[in-house]
């Protein structure tokens, strides 16, 4: 590009006896790519170490001198290359005859040139420095939203607990056995909280939803759980503890006077997309929550995929449905 943006500047300003011959532009646009070549090919060593070598991200003064003698090293040795490659690519096509390499008459020229490809140097480290700026906003960007999303799985898991073993220390004066078994139904899923990761694949957030439904059975008494999933969703990838906000909201908030309730998990593909729908009755005497624990999953959500994920909350006549859509991705199992 370098090459065809100055070749007609060079055929311009370069002295001449008469008009301007296609062997006169051709001897310049070939004596460019040779010079401009090992530009190109020292490029990615350039990005690298501007990458090294980030200004503006601190020790922003000691990078900026690192820069600059390194452009002192660099730029006399490019243009040197490039002059001498220009001159060989000129032998290979047989026009040496136009321009002869002669390093003792050329030293102007090549001092000129050196002065003209420092713009040429503070180019191509100045787009190095933007990609290496916009990799470390990305970079923090993803840890930012990482931290996120650790904090709110924090969040949901001591509400859980907290929730769990006051639930059991109040049944253990009641029903010491029930009590115990609740116990183990905490400590299967704790264990699944401590060893998952931040997404799973569906059919593992399926088995928590199943073992959280058994802890609250044992806990407050009827719930019929069903859960109906289309054979290609079982693999896909969700994040974890996904669907238990939803599940406590509709235990807590749709179990009649004697604690039955009656929730059902759909899964399906629709468009690309994961569709995630849990249908539970309600309970018309309650007064239903603040909305915090939906409020948590769709921020969970955005943080994991984006604008591309969304929740969706709708009551019908004596249900409440709340469908999630999230972009369709295959759990990657280590």
């Amino acid at each position: 590009m370098l090459a065809f943006a100055y070749t007609p500047a060079v055929v311009l300003t370069s002295p001449s006896d008469g008009a301007r011959s296609a062997s006169d532009i051709l001897h310049a646009f070939l004596f460019l790519v040779g010079s401009y070549t090992p530009w190109a090919l020292a490029t990615p060593m350039l990005f690298g170490l501007s990458e090294r070598w980030i200004i503006g991200a601190g020790r922003s003064a000691y990078h900026l001198i690192w820069v600059a003698l390194f452009g002192l090293l660099a730029i006399p040795l490019l243009t040197g290359a490039g002059w001498g490659l220009g001159h060989g690519v000129l032998n290979m096509f047989g026009l040496a005859g136009q321009g002869q390499l002669d390093l003792r008459s050329s030293q102007r020229a090549l001092v000129a040139t050196a002065l003209f490809a420092i713009p040429l140097y503070l180019a191509v480290m100045g787009a190095g420095q933007l990609l290496a700026h916009t990799a470390l906003k990305s970079e923090r960007e993803r840890l930012l939203a990482r931290l996120n999303e650790e904090a709110l799985r924090s969040r949901l898991h001591q509400h859980f607990i907290f929730n769990a073993l006051n639930a059991i220390g109040e049944l253990g004066y009641r029903d010491a056995p029930k009590a115990d078994r609740a116990l183990g139904h905490v400590a299967n899923l704790l264990r699944a909280l401590l060893e998952s990761a931040p997404a799973v694949a569906l059919r593992d957030e399926i088995g928590a939803c199943a073992e959280f439904i058994e802890l609250h059975q044992v806990l407050s008494g009827n719930i019929t759980f069903v859960a109906e999933i289309e054979p290609g969703a079982w693999d896909a990838s969700v994040p974890s503890m996904l669907l238990q906000p939803l599940l406590e909201n509709a235990i807590q908030h749709g179990a009649d006077t004697d604690g039955a309730v009656e929730i059902n998990i759909g899964a399906n593909l629709q468009d690309g997309d994961l569709v995630i729908s849990v249908v539970n009755s309600v309970n018309r005497r309650s007064s239903g929550g603040l909305g915090i624990g939906l409020d948590h999953l769709r921020k969970r959500l955005v943080l994991a995929h984006g604008a591309g994920a969304s929740l969706t909350t709708q009551c019908e006549k004596n249900r409440f449905i709340a469908s999630i859509r999230l972009p369709l991705m295959e759990h990657y199992q280590p």
